[in-house]
């Protein structure tokens, strides 16, 4: 175990370099088409993007802190069409919410082959259905029943990476995984 560890988590600190390199230009093409259609923005208690990922049809899913974009009502999550106007077909259907009280985040958005995509972040439930900091989605924002976590992580997740096979790497500050014993990194089933 310490020698697959040993290789590992180098190779996450790599694909984190990476992804916050990539990021740049996501940040970048989003701010110049975020305001065009004459809006605020992101805003709530922290109104910050997190998270970018560009989906084939130039469409963006943008995952954050935040409660608003240009004074739509949203949660966390969000798709953009290509002109930076809030892609409705998507948004009508995501609401994470968070027990404590502040606002809920998704700081990590993995997308598979198939369009589904795989969010982390500081949530509990997903429009009242359980989801401790990760959640798997369709491609129009619907919850994937067939992606269970149960309890999911006591910590939070710093990093996801899905590898060729459909199995995904989570790393991050939990110590636990639906309740069994775990140690920062764990690999889950598709």
């Amino acid at each position: 175990m310490k020698q697959i560890l040993q290789y590992l988590v180098p190779l996450l600190l790599l694909l984190l370099c990476f992804k916050t390199y990539a990021r740049q230009d996501d940040h970048r093409y989003l701010s110049s088409h975020i305001y065009e259609e004459g809006g605020v923005g992101f805003t709530g208690d922290y109104h910050l993007p997190l998270e970018i990922v560009f989906q084939k049809d130039g469409k963006a899913i943008i995952g954050g802190q935040f409660s608003a974009y240009n004074g739509h009502p949203v949660t966390a999550l969000i798709r953009l069409n290509q002109d930076g106007s809030l892609d409705n077909s998507f948004n009508s259907k995501v609401r994470f919410e968070l027990s404590v009280q502040g606002e809920p985040a998704v700081s990590e958005i993995v997308q598979q082959p198939d369009g589904k995509l795989i969010v982390s972040g500081i949530f509990d439930s997903y429009k009242g259905w359980p989801a401790k900091s990760i959640i798997r989605l369709n491609p129009d924002g619907s919850r994937d029943h067939s992606f269970d976590a149960g309890t999911g992580f006591d910590g939070n997740i710093r990093a996801l990476a899905l590898q060729p096979d459909g199995k995904l790497l989570v790393a991050g500050s939990f110590t636990t995984f639906r309740g069994n014993p775990v140690s920062e990194i764990v690999r889950l089933n598709p």
